[in-house]
């Protein structure tokens, strides 16, 4: 498979890879069964880290393109119609630009039912982003990560030992 990186690119390289692929189907030089190279050989192949192939595959196994099965790969299971990618594709553009300017979850759950009425998967207003969202919600306001009370103890007694008012005497 034909997969080059730009390393100037804004774009990360798992979303090149999904997008090379994506082109690849629209294209038609991938058809439903084909079987795209091992996260393996393409990270090898690449030049990259063999993590980063595999973010790029799950982006398409998550719009229903591929699917991905331990051992054996990842498979076309879905070839795109042309106008669909584009419509595709200003979706993402369009999701993209509410996230970088900061839109409200309002806005992400309105696009989500937009791309599911075209039979799209979602992009904003995900289970992830609420986990995310709420997870900023609990961050303390001095920018001190998140998770931990205030006035709490970092560490606790050693096992067996009992907080120093409470010791027998």
């Amino acid at each position: 498979m034909l997969v080059e990186i730009d390393a100037a690119s804004k774009e990360t390289i798992g979303d090149q890879i999904a997008a090379q692929i994506r082109g690849h189907l629209v294209s038609g030089r991938l058809r439903t069964g084909d079987r795209l190279s091992s996260a393996r050989d393409l990270a090898r192949s690449l030049q990259i880290s063999f993590h980063t192939v595999p973010r790029g595959y799950q982006t398409l196994a998550t719009e229903g393109l591929i699917e991905l099965r331990r051992g054996r790969g990842a498979i076309v299971i879905r070839e795109i119609d042309p106008g669909r990618a584009r419509l595709e594709a200003l979706a993402r553009e369009f999701a993209q630009l509410s996230r970088s300017l900061g839109t409200g979850r309002e806005d992400a759950l309105a696009l989500d039912a937009c791309r599911l009425r075209l039979g799209l998967p979602p992009t904003l207003g995900t289970a992830a982003d609420v986990r995310t969202e709420r997870h900023a919600q609990h961050r303390d306001p001095r920018g001190h990560g998140g998770g931990h009370r205030p006035g709490r103890a970092a560490r606790t007694a050693p096992r067996g030992s009992a907080p120093p008012d409470r010791r027998r005497r």
